[in-house]
């Protein structure tokens, strides 16, 4: 093995069980010639099975995988050819079972000069971490789609009769929540040409100025569509709350069930509806 004047790479790397390599540079232009020492577990790290006391070229070292030789000429470039100090690069690569592992290499300047170059390689595997990162985004991700679905479930609009949708509304109301169900019930409302829209809040806890001012302003949005509103479920609470905060309702149509108002939707398209129990 090629001793070097100034450090004793043999040393340093007996002394790490960290997958090392000595990388070599002769010549220059057209003539470099790599030269690769594959030391201390570099077999075991994913690279070729050769005679690690032997100096290899770059073709002989990837004589099975001819393929990875520009690729890594590429990566050590900056260190053995244009002089830099440091440079650092990501692989995957085949191990000796044949699957992939994936490393992060750190080349270390030791001499250069333009004729002669001689570096340190230090390979880190880091498929573990980035199976464990590559999982972890997709824990992220379907975590993203499950709040996207309960969201969307958050906001439903069906339809209740042919141009009659419903749109019932469960939990607390906030700014984002009122444009999602303004923006699903206006869609609705479009495609499926609906003349008349019941907002059900018998699931909302609380009904402030704001939220009023929610339902108010998404129901104005639908009638521009030419679809009536209406709202119901509004409990004792809420109407004691709703007075007691003097807020202005009186633009609303309001109904006490969702059965009374199907029965005042369908009576405004021009249905006969006949109540339970009431002949005729």
């Amino acid at each position: 093995m090629q001793q070097f004047d100034h450090i004793d790479l043999e040393a340093v790397i007996a002394a790490s069980d960290i997958p090392m390599h000595i990388l070599e540079r002769t010549g220059q232009g057209a003539a470099i010639i790599i030269r690769v020492y594959p030391l201390n577990q570099a077999a075991q790290a994913g690279y070729a099975d050769f005679r690690q006391s032997l100096g290899l070229t770059l073709e002989e070292y990837f004589q099975k995988l001819p393929q990875l030789i520009p690729v890594f000429r590429g990566y050590w470039r900056p260190v053995l050819e244009d002089g830099a100090p440091i440079t650092m690069y990501t692989t995957t690569i085949p191990v000796g079972d044949g699957t992939l592992r994936d490393f992060v290499s750190t080349v270390y300047q030791v001499e250069w000069t333009p004729e002669h170059a001689v570096a340190l390689s230090i390979a880190r595997d880091v498929t573990e971490q980035n199976q464990a990162m590559a999982a972890l985004r997709e824990a992220n991700d379907s975590l993203a789609a499950q709040g996207r679905l309960i969201e969307e479930l958050s906001v439903p609009v069906v339809t209740l009769w042919d141009g009659v949708l419903s749109a019932p509304i469960v939990g607390a109301v906030d700014s984002h929540r009122s444009s999602r169900l303004t923006e699903a019930l206006l869609t609705a409302i479009t495609r499926q040409r609906a003349a008349f829209a019941i907002i059900d809040i018998t699931g909302v806890p609380i009904v402030d100025t704001q939220v009023a001012n929610y339902l108010i302003q998404m129901m104005q949005a639908a009638t521009l569509l030419g679809c009536q509103c209406l709202l119901v479920g509004i409990g004792p609470e809420i109407a004691q709350t709703v007075v007691q905060l003097g807020l202005d309702l009186s633009a609303i149509r309001t109904a006490p069930t969702m059965q009374r108002g199907l029965e005042i939707a369908l009576m405004s398209l021009g249905y006969r509806v006949q109540r339970p129990g009431k002949g005729g």
